[in-house]
């Protein structure tokens, strides 16, 4: 289950109840998924933490880069998110709540809130 992460696209993630944090030279990377849907475009980029993970305990952690932007004329309020999350034997995890990381933001035309999460 994804944790409650910092608003920081910067390449840190740090857990709000822990002194975890990510640095730009502690992940890789992967493909950014980019979808719109009635002028609000949600980017999530994933990264693979490395050294949190451990291929012989079987523990494989990601965070993700979440941005979304009001591409639309009216203020818009995130109130509900819900993400499906397949790994790559095909399991699907799905995460439902409201806001995200405990926040209901409002976002102005052409603006974005961003934040992140691991699991």
């Amino acid at each position: 289950m994804p944790g409650n992460g910092c608003n920081d696209m910067s390449g840190r993630l740090r857990d709000a109840g822990s002194a975890y944090l990510l640095t730009t030279a502690g992940y890789k990377s992967m493909v950014p998924y980019i979808a719109t849907t009635e002028k609000i475009t949600v980017t999530v980029r994933p990264v693979y933490l490395d050294s949190e993970s451990s291929f012989f305990e079987r523990r494989f952690v990601f965070g993700y880069f979440v941005k979304i932007r009001n591409e639309g004329t009216a203020p818009v309020r995130l109130l509900r998110r819900h993400w499906q999350i397949r790994d790559g034997t095909g399991h699907l995890q799905e995460v439902d709540g409201a806001g995200v990381i405990g926040k209901q933001p409002l976002i102005a035309p052409g603006n974005e809130h961003v934040y992140s999460s691991y699991s």
